[in-house]
């Protein structure tokens, strides 16, 4: 955690594992600005229940478990994949650098668009 951010440990925890849904969750669309994306970040919940904060924080590193798993095997695929059709390692990387420009692309597009829509700069003022 960040020190002197939050008020204690398990209150950042709480927060992070908030956030990490969110990210996982949040949809970016045409119309989407940073002025939604810094009010969804702001919406927390707020428990005195330490069962559920405690809860909310173990599920939350389960899915970070099991999505660092489902990534491990994805991989594993197309390894399998890759020998299959008798890939070069040179083809591979070819087709992994075409992969990595076209997210790259894509999440620059997104950004764009939030900023082009002065969204950033909306969600800076909102801060």
């Amino acid at each position: 955690m960040i020190e002197r951010i939050y008020v204690n440990e398990v209150e950042g925890e709480f927060i992070n594992a908030q956030w990490k849904v969110l990210a996982a969750t949040f949809s970016i669309t045409e119309t989407t600005d940073g002025q939604k994306l810094a009010n969804a970040l702001r919406k927390l919940a707020v428990s005195d229940n330490q069962a559920v904060v405690q809860q909310v924080i173990a599920l939350t590193a389960e899915l970070v478990a099991i999505e660092a798993d489902i990534f491990a095997k994805e991989d594993e695929m197309n390894a399998i994949v890759d020998r299959l059709y008798g890939l070069s390692e040179a083809d591979i990387k070819m087709m992994k650098t075409a992969e990595g420009k076209k997210e790259h692309l894509e999440t620059a597009s997104r950004v764009a668009r939030l900023v082009g829509a002065g969204g950033v700069k909306a969600a800076r003022e909102s801060a």
